[in-house]
């Protein structure tokens, strides 16, 4: 069963178009990874392509060698679109370093 989230997704299309670093927070398995799928959906529809998206969930496999702020500063301007506006995600991190310091972050 799919929830639809109107609330949430009204929230994110209000603020879509500026520059502020939105955050999705909540419970464990409340749908925050679903909602952001949604939104990105919802931008693919409505003209978005795929090379405007950067969209790194911690827990793929894929982004496993993405140990610190370097590695995600140059992944990330490796496959940024110089010429379009990035839509930016990152998901279920909890360990981030910055700097010398490490924390804990929300999942």
């Amino acid at each position: 069963m799919i929830i639809k989230r109107d609330k949430y997704m009204k929230f994110l299309n209000e603020f879509k178009d500026n520059d502020a670093i939105k955050v999705i927070t909540g419970i464990r398995r409340s749908g925050k990874t679903f909602l952001m799928n949604m939104f990105i959906d919802q931008l693919k529809d409505e003209g978005i392509q795929d090379d405007q998206i950067i969209h790194i969930n911690f827990e793929d496999l894929a982004f496993n060698d993405l140990k610190n702020e370097m590695d995600l500063y140059k992944f990330v301007h490796e496959h940024e679109n110089k010429e379009k506006r990035i839509i930016f995600s990152l998901m279920k991190f909890r360990m981030c370093k910055i700097g010398k310091k490490q924390s804990t972050v929300f999942e």
